[in-house]
């Protein structure tokens, strides 16, 4: 759970760092992003940002009571794909923790797959079994999910809200 909240602490912190870069804001980001941002200012290089802000958040997680190092180095793994894959594709280091750390989210299982309204709709259309219409099918992100729909169809947040029959179409 502490990983969970760290990543999602994390998340909010990189907002809150947009929002500075646009002189919207004056909070601190939380001390992953700090780490991150940092080390890259200094070094220049994402893998050691990305290990510098890895270090703290592992540090962190560590003092929680359910640290689990495996599930932390499961979804280090994921969030270093994500990463590595945007600053492959674009080179923004602000770009790639934000990847960073919705990855590592979603890999902890508290953040949802896809788009939340998204997966409502799609699992509304699978639960009556109704056939997808064209406005859908130009819809990328929501055939992705209507594809991947048995590989998500059973996630709930850690709080157990469910994603059911909450609306969507």
């Amino acid at each position: 759970m502490k990983l969970i909240k760290t990543t999602l602490v994390g998340l909010i912190g990189l907002t809150m760092m947009f929002a500075q870069d646009q002189g919207q804001g004056d909070q601190q980001p939380p001390p992953e992003a700090q780490a991150y941002m940092q080390k890259y200012q200094e070094t220049g290089d994402a893998n050691e940002a990305f290990e510098a802000a890895a270090a703290v958040v592992r540090a962190n997680a560590e003092q929680g009571d359910d640290w689990d190092e495996e599930l932390f180095n499961d979804c280090k793994a994921e969030a270093k794909g994500a990463h590595d894959g945007v600053m492959d594709d674009v080179g923004d280091p602000q770009e790639a923790f934000k990847a960073a750390m919705e990855a590592a989210c979603v890999c902890s299982g508290d953040c949802p797959p896809y788009n939340p309204s998204i997966m409502q709709s799609v699992h509304k259309y699978k639960k009556n079994d109704w056939a997808v219409d064209e406005s859908k099918q130009d819809n990328e992100e929501w055939m992705a999910a209507y594809d991947d729909y048995d590989n998500w169809k059973d996630w709930r947040p850690s709080g157990g809200d469910d994603h059911g029959d909450q609306g969507g179409d």
